[in-house]
């Protein structure tokens, strides 16, 4: 939800304006996360099964990937809630029309 530091009403048009540093910031915690904990854990997966001699650990190796890919999602979270406590907003309004 948009803070209204502006003092805009319901029914009043509103400049909105991105910010980009928050944007990169967003884009990189929501895609860069994930990917990073799915290759350690389709790393780690792969050095556990592959060293204990297990037939299919390409298929185990990738289900400990998601395994991390799901922790990640909470990672986010938290990172999430603690840039709602910094008021970091990605859009904001500027003025009213």
């Amino acid at each position: 939800m948009l803070k209204n530091n502006i003092d805009a009403k319901p029914g009043d048009f509103v400049e909105l304006q991105a910010i980009q540093k928050n944007i990169m910031k967003y884009i990189t915690i929501i895609y860069m996360i994930p990917f990073a904990f799915l290759i350690m854990g389709i790393i780690v997966g792969n050095l556990i099964f592959k060293g204990a001699d297990t037939a299919n650990h390409e298929l185990l190796s990738f289900a400990v990937g998601i395994a991390f890919l799901a922790v990640s999602f909470l990672v986010i979270r938290i990172i999430d809630k603690s840039f709602a406590k910094k008021d970091e907003s990605v859009i904001v309004m500027t003025r009213k029309l």
